[in-house]
């Protein structure tokens, strides 16, 4: 029990755990028999009807994707606002460095993503793939180096992946938003200034809170709109402050947090990493631009922006490096943040619908490069920065 409690207490584990349910889903899609249950489990729907009225009609893949995700979504909303409010980016002078780092990180992997993708008009909408960083699995590669690790380094991370998670948060909300219903969104509105009032008012009980956060998410779900956008505006809206003794954030984010990386991830990880390799051998050659795009985006344009946006902004005087951090760090750094993982591949669920048969290759080729890219970027990043660090312990010693 204790091996247990420790492994589940280590910042890692998170991380493995992601990778054992990616690794099992790519086993069973590729074994007919398993694949055959693996795939009505995915399409198996989920129906509530009231008074004759079907209030919502989900797969089980879309349940995930769009419902179970948006808690997750509270909770990166919630932790945003924290470090925002009270953590690493309270100020311009903490957050500016790993702000400049996330701008180059979600930049150049566009623009990398697009120089080799440009001709051919139907991938361009998977631009933004690239371009987040899966902040557990990355937090977790890092800690597995222990004590080597700067504490400025793991806060640079940390407060780099938080900016980019808000980052994509704004490209998802902007640029993959469907054709609207002014109704449903019309009620979302509503339903978010009701929150908004009661965070002002210091409403106290946490009910109301989530009761307008459903409201919300069932409005945008039917809006164009998507639907765990709710997460994120219900987190950014639950108060962070006491309120007569109680931090209604806090409370949410520990009660959720356990469920969120226990299983909605590995949940999720399991039910969109299931690709079926035989399905897409043929395809893979005349698709290489898209393979091309997402590995360079992460592995290259990952690393490359970060450190460029950094240096270039160093050196102007407008934000200044851990002194405890070498150049060489940052750049390494980067590489780990080419881990993209769970936050790529939502963003891929929403670059192509997959109504089409050419649509859904598309999807499963760009999920089978995001989890090699991924691996790539975990095992040469951590390489890297042990030797690094190690040389780097003996130079000061």
């Amino acid at each position: 029990m204790r091996k247990f409690k420790k492994f589940f207490e280590n910042e890692a584990a998170g991380g493995i755990v992601l990778i054992i349910c990616a690794a099992l889903a790519l086993i069973i899609a590729n074994i007919p028999a398993a694949n055959a249950i693996y795939s009505k489990f995915l399409h198996f729907h989920i129906d509530l009807i009231i008074g004759g009225y079907e209030v919502f009609n989900l797969s089980f893949e879309h349940f995930i994707n769009d419902a179970l995700m948006a808690i997750f979504f509270v909770t990166v909303a919630i932790e945003i606002k924290q470090e925002m409010l009270h953590g690493h980016l309270a100020s311009f002078k903490q957050a500016s460095f790993p702000f400049f780092g996330a701008l180059g990180g979600m930049v150049v992997p566009i623009l990398i993503y697009f120089a080799l993708t440009f001709s051919k008009p139907e991938l361009i909408h998977g631009a933004a793939i690239p371009m987040a960083t899966d902040i557990a699995f990355a937090i977790g590669v890092l800690s597995l180096l222990g004590k080597l690790v700067p504490p400025a380094m793991k806060v640079f991370l940390l407060a780099l992946a938080v900016i980019d998670d808000l980052g994509a948060i704004v490209v998802i909300a902007i640029f993959y938003t469907t054709e609207l219903n002014f109704l449903f969104l019309f009620i979302a509105f509503v339903a978010i200034v009701v929150m908004f009032i009661m965070n002002r008012r210091n409403v106290r009980p946490l009910t109301p809170y989530i009761i307008m956060g459903i409201i919300t998410w069932y409005c945008l779900l039917h809006s164009g709109v998507h639907a765990t956008i709710a997460g994120v505006l219900t987190g950014f809206l639950i108060p962070n402050r006491d309120i007569r003794g109680r931090n209604l954030s806090m409370e949410v984010l520990h009660y959720f947090e356990p469920y969120v990386k226990w299983f909605i991830i590995p949940f999720f990880a399991f039910a969109n990493s299931g690709v079926t390799l035989g399905a897409i051998g043929d395809a893979l050659l005349p698709n290489l631009d898209l393979i091309l795009g997402i590995f360079f985006g992460l592995f290259v344009g990952k690393p490359v922006g970060v450190f460029l946006f950094t240096y270039v902004c160093s050196k102007l005087g407008i934000t200044q490096k851990p002194t405890s951090m070498t150049w060489s760090m940052t750049f390494l750094v980067g590489i780990i943040c080419g881990i993209g993982f769970t936050m790529s591949i939502f963003i891929v669920n929403l670059s192509f619908p997959g109504v089409l048969p050419e649509e859904r290759v598309h999807i499963d080729i760009a999920r089978l490069s995001i989890l090699c890219s991924s691996a790539i970027a975990a095992i040469v990043g951590l390489v890297l920065l042990q030797i690094n660090l190690k040389r780097h312990q003996k130079k000061i010693k």
